[in-house]
């Protein structure tokens, strides 16, 4: 059980390392297509914040089932 939950909480770590590195990106992305045009700049804009929200919902599910694999844990070993 202790595996499983380590597993998550990597990924959750994992996950949340991309959403930063995406959102650097993004603040880099805008600043350089302030000088291209301004259609394809809206719609990386858009893409990089649907990855963003895409990730970060996938962090916090991650962050819940490693806190309820934890909770069931310390129940086996009250138990």
């Amino acid at each position: 059980m202790q595996k499983t939950e380590s597993v998550h909480i990597q990924r959750a770590t994992l996950a949340e390392k991309e959403v930063t590195t995406l959102k650097e990106q993004l603040n880099s992305n805008t600043t350089s297509n302030n000088c291209e045009n301004k259609d394809t700049s809206n719609m990386d804009r858009h893409s990089f914040e649907t990855e963003i929200a895409a990730k970060d919902k996938e962090r916090e599910q991650k962050n819940r089932m490693g806190v309820l694999l934890e909770i069931c844990y310390l129940g086996e070993e009250h138990v």
